[in-house]
């Protein structure tokens, strides 16, 4: 096992080690309104280049690399959580290659790869740009990443994340804590994420967002959030107090007439690897 770098990566370390799977069991159903999974944009886009040897950056415990299976695939999953990869082997077992490693360093050999593929786990990701370099080294020239990060707050939330936000910050006003920076904060901005790929040898950049939910009840969707990094690393008490202050909220909101859904607003992004 990797030791941790900084104090943001070593609340990752901590929270996968307790948490295995945590993003697959909250996505895996979650649709958007054409009633496709966020992991089925990345299994469309890899079929939609026929890429053959494929990389998942960040593959936790596996799902993504479940879905992308066929016979003619070689898939390769990289990831820096041990527990991940725990489940990773028990969900795939000979149907993928797994790595221990960091994306800063990865060590596979030049143009290995035609797609790279990644959940939910770039923005999490330290030095975004050293990373987008060795995906670029990796991939041959003309070769895929396709991946998807969260999106933070851009002024249009769906009412279930406007209620848990504003319950967020109220919280945090009676219980402030000072939580590390996890990931680049640039993979978060559409903007910069633009600037990052193309400083790093990628071309045709594109990025459009896209939002999925899973029907829930007010109690499931306040334990949902309660497994985010900052309020999975308060004291039990604490965030079992914001539980409950959530879900009395999200009851109030679904008797206004509101759905009640776990929902997440998210980027899709896809860019090409310069051939030259």
């Amino acid at each position: 096992m990797h030791a941790a770098t900084s104090d943001g990566e070593a609340l990752l370390l901590r929270y996968h080690e307790r948490h295995p799977g945590a993003t697959t069991l909250a996505l895996a159903d979650a649709r958007d309104e054409r009633g496709r999974s966020s992991y089925q944009w990345l299994v469309d886009d890899v079929a939609a280049v026929a890429a053959q040897h494929i990389l998942d950056l960040g593959c936790g415990d596996g799902y993504l690399l479940e879905q992308l299976q066929t016979p003619e695939r070689a898939l390769t999953g990289v990831d820096m959580s041990v527990s991940e990869l725990g489940a990773a082997r028990r969900r795939l077992g000979n149907g993928a290659t797994l790595v221990e490693a960091r994306a800063v360093a990865l060590p596979f050999a030049d143009a290995s790869f035609d797609a790279v593929v990644s959940h939910l786990a770039l923005m999490l990701m330290e030095r975004l740009d050293v990373v987008l370099a060795e995906v670029a080294r990796i991939l041959q020239p003309g070769g895929w990443c396709f991946a998807i990060v969260s999106l933070t707050d851009d002024g249009s939330a769906p009412p279930v994340l406007r209620v848990f936000r504003e319950t967020w910050r109220e919280t945090m006003g009676h219980m402030p804590h000072a939580f590390p920076v996890i990931g680049d904060p640039r993979a978060r901005s559409a903007t910069d994420l633009a600037a990052l790929f193309a400083a790093g040898s990628f071309t045709e950049f594109a990025v459009e967002r896209l939002i999925v939910r899973r029907p829930a009840t007010a109690r499931e969707v306040s334990e949902h959030y309660g497994l985010y990094y900052p309020l999975a690393s308060l004291p039990d008490a604490e965030r079992a107090a914001f539980a409950d202050k959530l879900t009395k909220a999200l009851v109030e909101l679904e008797r206004e007439g509101e759905e009640l859904a776990v929902v997440a607003t998210l980027l899709h992004l896809r860019a090409r690897r310069s051939s030259s």
